[in-house]
């Protein structure tokens, strides 16, 4: 089902919004292994969350139509064609977070913080 085209490519996509910290536009990037991706603030690197409505529009590379933000798998997002069922797995086609920003930690939903 993935789509072969973003297999071993890597791209950059902005969130619609700008970040709330700077003002700047926000690079989603992966920031976890397993598929938990961000929207990064390009001018500071604070991470946000993301959600499928900060994705920008997206057109299929196979018929060219917009793909739908899903949580394909329950869990991560994909870009998902409901035309030809082209998908590919937001998380394997984004920087991972290092090579773009210095450390901001974010915490994935389920995560076991410490008491403050």
């Amino acid at each position: 089902m993935a789509h072969e085209d973003y297999d071993n490519d890597e791209f950059y996509f902005y969130a619609k919004e700008l970040s709330e910290c700077c003002g700047a536009r926000s690079m989603i990037v992966r920031s976890r292994e397993g598929g938990f991706v961000t929207k990064n603030c390009i001018a500071c690197g604070t991470p946000s969350y993301i959600k499928a409505d900060d994705f920008p529009d997206i057109r299929c590379n196979v018929c060219q139509k917009l793909y739908v933000i899903q949580k394909h798998d329950g869990t991560n997002y994909y870009f998902v064609c409901t035309t030809c069922d082209a998908a590919a797995k937001v998380a394997d086609v984004v920087p991972e977070w290092s090579e773009k920003f210095r450390r901001h930690g974010i915490a994935a939903f389920g995560d076991d913080l410490p008491n403050s």
